[in-house]
Order: structure tokens, then C-alpha cells, then sequence
């Protein structure tokens, strides 16, 4: 429980387009959690991978020492690093480069692994083939050219060996006009010569790496890449130079851009409506304010710790059992809550605040989150109780009108019916 209830308070690491495997397991290498870019890489849904033991699923032809040695390894509590060959539901080698760390709760209790997986077949393959014989490379080379991505050899002064289909559909040039060139200044036609000389220090100091770049096309526009780059070697193991795998991710990064532009539309359709959005993870204690939230109840970014406990202190003690009622009463039965309440901002001021959320739960049942909204609505109370003040007193000497007094007489009859006493009027 103490995990589950950890793994919701983490950023929704799905809530954006990830392209590396997350998965979260606990101190038995249980799966608890698994993102979409995992399903990419292994194979498996999230429904198929949840509760099963991750060495099983990676690599299912696993014996049970290894499997049993890997809960050894992660139960120690250890980071590392490491590449490793695993196999797709379907069966198909996929060569990962793997990250792990140790998943503590908020009281410092290991609980389990964070394991972080890069598919790096691609590359793999391209230097596998680079370092084949001329017959292999014949035959691995119709492979590289067909793929999707852009791979370029280079030779130990960054000039281009070879230049798949890929890389003339991504950038433009074919292989006869590039073969020979820079390549730094085939892509970066801006960049100096200091960064040319630095790109050579690195192919020769046999270094790879991984990195998101902007490359210019042959028409002079710009697509954006997901660049891995390893060391080339010959059969005899020389160092040849440098093979480097350019993925188009120019989507991926617009919709990114298009996320940020809508969380700021948002921002500003909150501000303008004056509705706050806000979510709560229920036992962790943790708080999401919006913008507009923090306005309302008087806070910033700066003077906004996060947790459940700002939110108590800021409601009007005569409304706080009220409303911790309410809340709790929704958690226990899961129904959505509506009501209002008074808050006291940090300048004493009081406002009337009109709050609505929805309790989110788990597959087990067990309520995880609470989201909701919050508006301000001091100024639409106090509207509503003007009018009815106008209703029943004189709009020149603010004394009660005809209507208020026969309301009271109205009142006080029915008091006496219900009394059995007479009613009299002065």
C-alpha cells in the first residue's frame, strides 16, 4: 500500500511523449508500474505486465537463480547502469540501455526499483554491421539503408564514409553529394570552427552518447533529431571513425511545444473565469495549485509549500469541520463533493469560495486522488444578500418594507398555531 501510494504521487511520467521505457517494481522485481514507451519496447501491455516478475517478462527463458539474483541485486538498494539484451512478447531481440535506482517512500524505506531502459537496437545494429565482413556489410547494409532513420558513418576528421535512404529522406542530400563532406558543416552550416574541432575531438576520443539536435536540410529548413552516437571499428577492432543514428522527433517535440501553449491558454481562460484547478494526493499529503488557485487563497509559487496542511490553515475555523466532513465522506463512499466555505488569506482577508472535485481510486478500490476546482464567489455572495436586503427594506431609509413585516407576521403565526400561544402585534 505504502508504494502504491507512492507511485500516484509521482510526476504522471505518462502525461507527456516519453520515448524511453519507465518501470517501476517492487523489492521482488514486480511490476507496479509501466509506462506507454514500455509497451514499445517489450511488447506487453500495461494490463499484461502489471504483477508479473520483470526479469520473467524481459527475458522469459530466465532461470530461477537468475531470477532470484536479480531480487538479490535490487533488494540492496544499489544504482547502476548497464547494457542488456532482452526479447519482445513476440519474441524479437531489443538491446537496451538500462538505468536503475532505488525507490524509497517519503520515510526514506526502500520499497522498491526505478528502471529506465533506452532501446538502442538501431544503433546496435548499425555498428554491428560496420564491423562485419565486406560480405556482411553487403548484406547488413540493405538493412541500415532501408531504416527510418538517419545513420552516417564518419571517418576520424568527421567526413561522411556512407549515407543511408534515411538520411536522404530526413535531410535531403543524396550519398554521391554529401560522401567526403564535414559533417558538422553539412548540418550546422552556422557552426564555427571551434565546435567542428570540438565534434573531432569527440569522434576521436571514442566517445559516445546521446543528445536532441537541430539539423539543417538541404532546402535550408529544420527538423529536429534524437542523435546516438558510438565509435566505429573494423573486424581487427581499429578505430575507424564514428556511426551515428539521427531519429526524427520534430512531432514529438511540436506537440510538446502545443502542451505548453494550451497549460498557458489555460492559465489565462482560468484567470479571466477566476476558477482555480487543483489536485490532491490523498495520504502522501502533496498539493497541486494552479495559477488562478494560488490567487484566490492569496499565495505564490514562493509562499506555497505543497501540502494538504496550507490548505487547512487557510479555511475559516467556523467552517472547517464542515468541510473536512465533506471531504472525508466523499473519500469513504467515492462520490464527487460540492459546497462552500470561507478561507482567510495570509492578509487576514476573508473570501467565499465555492469548491467542486472528483475522488479518484485505484484498481483495488482505494481512494488515490482528489481533483477538483475552486472559484471565487465572495463578490456573487455578497450580490445575492444586497438583493435580498433590498427585497424587504426601503430603498431610502433602509427600514423593513410591507414584504418584511408580513414575513415576520406570517412567522409568528405559525409559531403560535404550532404553540398553541396568541400572537400579538405593537
Amino acid at each position: 500500500d505504502t508504494a502504491t501510494t507512492y507511485i500516484y504521487t509521482l510526476p504522471l511520467h505518462d502525461a507527456l511523449p516519453i520515448s524511453d521505457s519507465i518501470v517501476i517494481k517492487d523489492l521482488d522485481n514486480v511490476v507496479l508500474s509501466w509506462n506507454p514507451a514500455a509497451e514499445r519496447v517489450y511488447g506487453w501491455s500495461e494490463a499484461e505486465a502489471i504483477g508479473r516478475n520483470m526479469t520473467l517478462l524481459a527475458r522469459p527463458a530466465s532461470t530461477g537463480a537468475q531470477v532470484a539474483a536479480r531480487i538479490a541485486r535490487l533488494r540492496q538498494g544499489l544504482p547502476g547502469a548497464w547494457q542488456a539484451l532482452s526479447f519482445r512478447r513476440d519474441g524479437t531481440p531489443v538491446h537496451l540501455d538500462v538505468t536503475v535506482a532505488p525507490l524509497h517512500d517519503e520515510g526514506g524505506r526502500h520499497i522498491g526499483e526505478i528502471s529506465i531502459a533506452r532501446d538502442v537496437t538501431e544503433r546496435e545494429r548499425a555498428a554491428e554491421a560496420l564491423r562485419a565482413t565486406e560480405a556482411r556489410n553487403r548484406e547488413l547494409a540493405l538493412i541500415v539503408d532501408q531504416s527510418r532513420d538517419a545513420i552516417v558513418t564518419k571517418d576520424l576528421d568527421n567526413r561522411i564514409v556512407t549515407w543511408n535512404r534515411g538520411a536522404e529522406q530526413l535531410l535531403g542530400w543524396t550519398a554521391d553529394e554529401v560522401r567526403g563532406r564535414n559533417f558538422t558543416a553539412l548540418v550546422a552550416p552556422t557552426a564555427d570552427g571551434a565546435r567542428i574541432a570540438r565534434t573531432t575531438e569527440r569522434i576521436r576520443a571514442r566517445q559516445s552518447g546521446t543528445w536532441e539536435a537541430i539539423r539543417t536540410t538541404r532546402s535550408g529548413g529544420s527538423v529536429h533529431v534524437e542523435v546516438s552516437v558510438s565509435p566505429l571499428y573494423d573486424e581487427d577492432g581499429q578505430h575507424l571513425g564514428e556511426v551515428s543514428v539521427n531519429r526524427d522527433i520534430t512531432q514529438r517535440v511540436l506537440a510538446e511545444e502545443s502542451l505548453r501553449e494550451h497549460r498557458l491558454f489555460l492559465a489565462q481562460a482560468q484567470a479571466m473565469g477566476g476558477i482555480g484547478s487543483w489536485s490532491a494526493a490523498i495520504g502522501s499529503g502533496d498539493l497541486t495549485w494552479s495559477d488562478e488557485t494560488l490567487r484566490i487563497f492569496g499565495l505564490t509559487h514562493e509562499t506555497f509549500d505543497g501540502r494538504t496542511e496550507t490548505f487547512w490553515r487557510h479555511v475559516h475555523p467556523e467552517d472547517s469541520d464542515r468541510v473536512r466532513t465533506a471531504v472525508d465522506g466523499a473519500i469513504a463512499s467515492g462520490t464527487s463533493y460540492m459546497h462552500e466555505f470561507r478561507i482567510v488569506r495570509p492578509d487576514g482577508s476573508e473570501r467565499w469560495v465555492y469548491e467542486q472535485a472528483t475522488v479518484v481510486r485505484d484498481r483495488a478500490g482505494q481512494a488515490v486522488r482528489a481533483i477538483g476546482v475552486t472559484q471565487d464567489v465572495t463578490e456573487r455572495r455578497a450580490d445575492h444578500e444586497r438583493i435580498r436586503f433590498l427585497a424587504t427594506r426601503d430603498p431610502l431609509t433602509d427600514l423593513p418594507n410591507r414584504l418584511l413585516l408580513q414575513d415576520r407576521i406570517e412567522q409568528g403565526m405559525a409559531a403560535a398555531a404550532r404553540n398553541g400561544t396568541l400572537l400579538a402585534i405593537l
